[in-house]
């Protein structure tokens, strides 16, 4: 027998033992730790599907890999399989404790992403940060395996997948943009400044930034200095100043992120 015949025998066997474990409890393969300091950005690693609903509605998921990645998916009303889809990739802000609660990232697509930007053809995805915060390369493996996985499990258009974050998600949404160009065709912060590193790295991106004249962790002439900065290298960026808006006061936002739409449209149009 072949070795390629066997490999192929191999790879069969494995696709047919996780069709047959049920969707309670999905294996795919363990996803490799990333390097402490890695010298360019991490890829995603090959994920076997085993779930990938398609019928209207939120659900939770936990892949039993290393780092566990749970993750909760919105389907839209309307979702058409055969039709590509967009992808909204949302990182939660901060919680209390060691770790977030499982599938805590719900809270933000329930409290502003579902609310703000719903559509027929736009599949919703809010991954769990897998250490303390998304600004490192173990929340950007989370994204990147994350993101490859949903891929092979729907047809995704790689010309719509938008990066979102809130809060301490939105230090990683700049973090992780910043050094994965091309794969996200647009980044939207939201009441969160980027690392100083991290501006320096911004490069090609398009960037929507939603923060609060009120913001009391992080002063809107911070953003505004980021911001001034990067259209001097003239970097796609754009901001969009809030009213009476809190940094923790998550419903008012849905209507500063709803008139987001176009701007996020004109930089990911439909795949040819």
């Amino acid at each position: 027998m072949s070795p390629i015949l066997i490999r192929h025998i191999m790879l069969l066997s494995l696709l047919l033992l996780a069709a047959c474990s049920g969707p309670a409890s999905p294996t795919p393969p363990a996803i490799p730790t990333p390097p402490a300091e890695p010298t360019a950005p991490v890829r995603p690693t090959a994920l076997i599907v085993v779930q990938a609903p398609t019928a209207p509605g939120v659900y939770g998921f936990v892949l039993e890999s290393q780092p566990r990645l749970a993750y909760t998916i919105a389907i839209p009303d309307g979702y058409d399989p055969t039709e590509a889809s967009a992808l909204v990739v949302a990182l939660h802000y901060e919680w209390n404790g060691d770790r977030p609660p499982q599938f805590y990232g719900g809270g933000l697509l329930s409290g502003l992403v579902l609310p703000a930007l719903e559509e027929p053809g736009t599949i919703m995805v809010a991954p769990d940060c897998p250490g303390e915060d998304w600004a490192n390369p173990q929340g950007e493996q989370t994204v990147l395996d994350l993101v490859g996985y949903l891929q092979a499990a729907y047809r995704i258009d790689p010309a719509r997948i938008v990066l979102l974050g809130y809060s301490l998600g939105a230090e990683g949404a700049w973090y992780i943009a910043a050094r994965n160009a091309g794969l996200f065709c647009a980044a939207i912060a939201i009441s969160g400044r980027p690392h100083p590193q991290t501006v320096e790295q911004i490069e090609h991106t398009p960037l929507y930034i939603i923060h609060s004249r009120q913001d009391e962790r992080f002063p809107l002439a911070e953003i505004e200095t980021v911001v001034e900065q990067l259209k001097s290298r003239r970097a796609p960026i754009q901001l969009a100043v809030v009213e009476e808006a809190t940094h923790g006061q998550l419903e008012r936002f849905v209507q500063p992120l709803q008139e987001a739409q176009p701007w996020v449209q004109s930089k990911c149009p439909h795949s040819p």
